[in-house]
């Protein structure tokens, strides 16, 4: 009853959000963000309210900045840990700062947890296992990353009840159900599931902490460091262009796609998703380090 199996997480968001929000109603995002958010909350009828959090304080919550962009119109706030794009886990101090604030205000949380499987540091922590977080938190899940089945679209939340019978209600206008042939695969996934999370996150695990290091290694580029998920956002205000210049210059020059921060919240920096092979990710690093904006004279 507190479960509702969707099409993909995109989808669990969306029916979260218009099956709780009325018109005029605020929900806060934590930047940097999954652009998809802001758009979604527009499209039920809400208004996006952005946090933005830094590099260095380790994209962790400040609880002066949050509390600050409470009003009596806030109904909720959009979570996403392990992030995209920043690969956080949001710490256990800055859970319980969400969580006081929550229920200080009545708030809900909407807890994007699709990237649970990837936590490299042992440190993701489901915000609705804290005290009294249950009953006020919709958690949004997909097969989607974990068993690298993105194709296939299905999803699912857990939320309270009376949640849960609202978004079915709605989802039977819209989709219905996911299909029958991607329930089935998702199950068999899920008979699998130890097998394939040891198999995929090692490989992920891998693949961030090389590329990590190359980044760290070309001038002008800072990145922090993953804690879980796939992507690395890296920092590039050393290089003085903002983010659509400098993925234009690594797409037209050297053929390396990247995507820009801004759509993200932060126009100082790129996202670069981990997806790729170790050999490719080679050769775009190679591509980058040989050909850094400080080395090429702009």
């Amino acid at each position: 009853n507190e479960v509702i199996v969707l099409s993909g997480a995109c989808h669990g968001m969306y029916l979260a959000l218009q099956a709780t929000l009325n018109e005029g109603d605020e929900v806060i995002v934590i930047a940097p963000f999954f652009p998809v958010y802001v758009d979604q909350i527009k499209e039920a009828n809400g208004t996006p309210v952005i946090v933005h959090t830094t590099i260095e304080n380790n994209y962790q919550i400040i609880k002066e900045d949050l509390e600050k962009a409470i009003t009596r119109k806030t109904k909720g706030i959009i979570i996403n840990t392990p992030s995209n794009p920043t690969g956080v886990c949001y710490s256990l101090k800055s859970l319980e700062t969400i969580s006081e604030l929550a229920k200080k205000y009545d708030l809900l949380i909407y807890a994007d947890d699709i990237y649970d499987f990837y936590d490299y540091s042992n440190s993701f922590i489901p915000i609705y296992t804290l005290d009294g977080m249950k009953e006020r938190t919709i958690s949004v899940c997909s097969f989607s990353k974990n068993f690298a089945m993105t194709g296939w679209r299905v999803g699912y939340n857990i939320a309270p009840t009376s949640i849960i019978d609202t978004i079915r209600k709605i989802n039977e206008v819209i989709v219905y159900s996911a299909s029958a042939i991607s329930q089935r695969a998702a199950l068999a996934a899920l008979k699998n599931r130890e097998h394939i999370k040891n198999s995929l996150v090692s490989l992920y695990k891998e693949r961030v902490q090389y590329s990590l290091n190359r980044i760290n290694n070309i001038t002008g580029l800072r990145a922090f460091a993953p804690q879980g998920g796939i992507y690395i956002f890296i920092d590039i205000s050393e290089t003085n262009l903002n983010s659509i210049q400098y993925s234009d210059y690594l797409f037209e020059k050297l053929k390396v796609k990247v995507i820009p921060g801004k759509p993200f919240g932060d126009d100082k920096a790129i996202r670069i998703a981990c997806s790729n092979s170790l050999d490719v990710l080679k050769e775009a690093f190679d591509r980058i380090e040989t050909n850094s904006i400080n080395n090429t004279g702009r």
